[in-house]
């Protein structure tokens, strides 16, 4: 009897735990969008964004280090663990989707491009890059930065809300599933634990 509710348990929380704690590493992800936006007019804030985005990381880990300990020590694979962390990742990147298209339909107005360009030009009114554009190298320089800004800016200003939400979400989610190579590596060496 105990072992059935034991079972039920389990497949109960490798369905809906997921789903639970992607809501609320997907508010992580999406607070640290927010924040690191913010830290273009700002650059104080551009480090807790970071720390937002390193607490998401650390909470994947966690919750599906617990639930294994939990509800399915003897079930512990490094599969089974990359497997939980990825279902995470993957409705936490739901969400983040959700959030980045609703700001860049009816929040931004073009204030990301504007804030890339100010600060685009702040660096290169430094001293330091006035006296390195005076070298011949350092024109070269600054044409190809130049390049770059203009092609990512115009890339921007084009692409619609959904695709800039699609691009951001794509990239987050594979950063944190590669991360979470190394992350189950680490739990196969602590799984003896996972029986304390």
């Amino acid at each position: 009897m105990n072992t059935s509710n034991s079972e039920r348990d389990y497949n109960r929380m490798s369905f809906y735990g997921p789903q639970k704690d992607g809501i609320i590493v997907g508010s992580l992800w999406s607070i640290g969008f927010l924040v690191l936006m913010a830290s273009l007019s700002a650059n104080i804030l551009t480090f807790p964004a970071i720390a937002l985005y390193v607490v998401a990381i650390y909470l994947i880990q966690d919750k599906s280090f617990k639930h294994f300990k939990t509800y399915g020590a003897d079930k512990f694979t490094i599969f089974a663990d990359f497997r939980y962390m990825a279902n995470i990742c993957f409705f936490s990147a739901i969400i983040y989707t959700l959030v980045i298209f609703v700001y860049f339909q009816f929040v931004d107005n073009g204030y990301m491009v504007r804030a890339i360009n100010h600060n685009f030009d702040l660096f290169l009114s430094s001293p330091e890059i006035k006296a390195q554009a005076e070298t011949a190298s350092g024109k070269d320089t600054l044409q190809v930065l130049e390049k770059i800004r203009s092609t990512a800016t115009s890339s921007l200003t084009e692409m619609s809300a959904v695709k800039i939400a699609y691009n951001f979400a794509l990239s987050i989610l594979m950063q944190h599933i590669l991360i979470c190579i190394p992350l189950c590596i680490i739990h196969f060496f602590r799984r003896n634990k996972l029986k304390d």
